[in-house]
């Protein structure tokens, strides 16, 4: 990705098209790899059909609304499982809203004009675009309008795409007849995809060749195949014989996503940016610092709080107070101020210029390094390069190395009790910047922290030597961050699946005998610090249960008891 502009539009485009063909691992490659892929892929089935449905313009109707029952489908089923680990609850009801209203606007089509076209590239902002760029082209040379120039010819300007939009053929805009499907160019799509028109759709477009139903129910068939391909079990079924399950309520009783709060498992798309705060201002010895740090809502009464900002309110009239009784001298005002140029320095600016590159935008827009200068920060958040967490690797070639996928075991707490959980490895953090690698010595400095999900293992149906326990993909739905050196490196065997259709499914096959001394090797080492340990929380996965139900009971350590092993 790009950190330095986000709205690269070709750029995401790129990335969406070649995950959506990302072909199947490769046979030598690891059960974890072949995992990833196949998630990768079914993240892929998603893209594609919203690809198909609105830039293959060779599509009909019907085809683009049978990609459309797919995405509906397909989001319906993992957000039923996996909920916020998949998306947060605001994106969810987003896209059902759209495949929504692009089925409703054909209904409503077949009714009011059943002989008419209807094209779902126009449901959108685009026709609001269209509209202001008419507007700029009557304004003439002044690019932006003020509000006396928009009240004037908004009106006009609606006429005109009324016009046109009756007369397609009037409108001479972009024309693409020859242009690539994405599956033709994935990867490296032309920038010509995001100017597709009516007039270069060469799909069936009449609402009369269209059965909505049978689109609809089409695309549910082709959900629950790909659906089964990545190890899903469809849920559809079990949808037809609940009550209260639609789109909008993946979870039945009639209970809308968003609309009627937050369950168990859904997550806000706010939750992403609660770890961001603000940074202080520097403060020196001449000017106290005055900042003031609010306590944790999570550790205030409710009562409390406004007690707290009526005191911060009091201090803050006190502090002005005491200012405004203090004698004033006069300064006269320095012409000049530093800012921190783009290369680090600090150099002396006239504020007149600063005043310049605040109140023109065509010069902010003209001259973005400058305004990189004024600001003292760039104008893309940017982010640390992965790679640069690299360096710390310098131990010879020839020291082993943990990675990201690599799998490893630990000692958790779950119910007062601690078990081992065999993890697989998602993040590797080196003083808060994530890095691909690090050698083992590396791993257990205090400052190394790693990010992990508890993966499920099962019983073996047929025990054979290479272990009692498999794991085909399978994770718990929560990740865990961790001290690196609380990790043990695992080697398994990899297996293959003895499922009916899965047989060239590769896993991996765990010793019990093995399983039973890193429990002991990590319980000695560590026997300190359980009070330290993660918490998992107890599901029917974990603690790990053998084919008679009973729990994987060699690995069960008791935390307030002085036998290590029961």
């Amino acid at each position: 990705m790009s950190p330095g502009d986000k709205q690269d539009v070709k750029l995401v485009y790129d990335l969406l098209s070649s995950i959506a063909v990302l072909p199947r691992a490769l046979p030598t490659d690891s059960p974890i790899t072949h995992a990833t892929w196949t998630a990768l892929r079914l993240v892929g089935k998603l893209y594609g059909h919203f690809l198909d449905a609105y830039t293959n313009i060779n599509l009909s109707l019907h085809e683009q609304l049978r990609n459309l029952s797919a995405a509906a489908h397909l989001v319906m089923a993992i957000y039923s499982y996996d909920k916020g680990d998949s998306m947060p609850s605001q994106m969810y009801f987003d896209i059902q809203t759209t495949i929504k209203n692009v089925f409703f606007c054909v209904a409503k089509t077949q009714v009011y004009n059943p002989d008419g076209k209807f094209w779902i590239i126009l449901i959108g902002t685009d026709a609001l675009e269209c509209l202001f760029g008419r507007i700029r082209t009557m304004i003439g040379n002044d690019s932006n309008a003020d509000h006396l120039q928009l009240a004037n010819r908004v009106e006009s300007a609606a006429i005109c795409s009324q016009i046109l939009a009756e007369n397609p053929d009037w409108e001479k805009g972009p024309r693409h007849l020859t242009l690539k499907t994405w599956r033709d160019e994935a990867g490296d799509v032309s920038a010509k995809i995001d100017h597709i028109n009516p007039a270069s759709w060469k799909g069936d477009v009449y609402v009369k060749n269209v059965v909505i139903l049978t689109s609809w129910e089409e695309g549910r068939r082709l959900v629950s195949e790909e659906l089964e391909e990545a190890d899903y079990i469809p849920p559809f079924d079990n949808m037809d014989a609940g009550v209260g399950y639609d789109i909008f309520c993946p979870f039945g009783g009639g209970r809308k996503v968003l609309l009627d709060g937050l369950t168990v498992g859904e997550r806000d798309e706010d939750e992403d940016e609660m770890d961001i705060q603000p940074i202080a201002p520097p403060t020196t010895k001449d000017t106290p610092n005055t900042t003031h740090a609010l306590p944790s809502p999570d550790h205030l009464e409710a009562d409390s709080i406004g007690d707290q900002l009526e005191s911060l309110a009091e201090e803050g009239l006190e502090r002005l107070a005491a200012l405004a009784a203090e004698p004033v001298t006069k300064i006269k005002p320095a012409a000049y101020v530093q800012v921190h140029s783009s290369s680090g320095k600090i150099v002396e600016q006239h504020k007149s210029s600063v005043c310049r590159v605040y109140s023109e935008p065509l010069t902010v827009c003209d001259s973005r390094k400058r305004l990189e200068c004024v600001r003292a920060h760039p104008r893309h958040d940017t982010k640390p390069n992965a790679t640069a967490g690299q360096v710390a690797i310098t131990a010879d070639i020839e020291e082993s190395l943990v990675c990201i996928e690599d799998l490893t075991a630990l000692l958790v707490r779950s119910k007062d009790l601690i078990w081992l959980a065999v993890v697989q490895i998602t993040d590797i953090k080196q003083s808060g910047v994530s890095v691909d690698c690090l050698t083992r010595r590396l791993l257990m400095e205090p400052n190394v922290r790693v990010v992990v999900r508890v993966m499920r293992l099962r019983p073996r149906v047929i025990v054979g030597p290479e272990g009692d326990w498999e794991w085909f993909s399978w994770f718990e739905s929560s990740s865990h961050e961790v001290d690196g050196g609380w990790l043990q490196l695992l080697d398994p065997d990899v297996i293959k699946s003895s499922r009916v259709g899965r047989e060239d499914t590769l896993g991996y096959a765990f010793k019990s005998s093995e399983l039973l001394m890193i429990a002991l090797l990590l319980f000695g080492n560590f026997r300190s610090e359980t009070d330290r340990f993660l918490t998992v929380t107890w599901s029917c996965n974990f603690p790990y249960r053998n084919s008679a139900g009973n729990y994987f009971t060699f690995v069960l350590i008791k935390c307030k008891s002085n036998i290590p092993i029961n």
